[in-house]
């Protein structure tokens, strides 16, 4: 599985702001995951937990986990 986030503001899906990773599965598929930002950051506390190596917790350049962005304010994101 890789995955990768990137963050937009809709109105459609939520008048807050909204994240989006774009996970591609090992057969080829894609899929669009919405969420808050919170919620993500919560998922990569429990990978980094349940899979210490891939975190980087012995070797940081043994870790294949990404960081993510650092989060922005709904203000700034609508103003751009």
């Amino acid at each position: 599985m890789f995955w990768g986030l990137s963050r937009c503001y809709s109105q459609v899906l939520d008048p807050k702001l909204v994240y989006i990773i774009r996970v591609t599965w090992s057969s080829g598929t894609t899929e669009a995951i919405y969420r808050r930002y919170s919620k993500f950051f919560d998922l990569q506390m429990q990978m980094l937990d349940k899979f210490p190596m891939e975190g980087g917790q012995k070797d940081p350049k043994q870790r294949i986990i990404p960081f993510l962005p650092a989060r922005i304010h709904a203000n700034a994101a609508r103003r751009a």
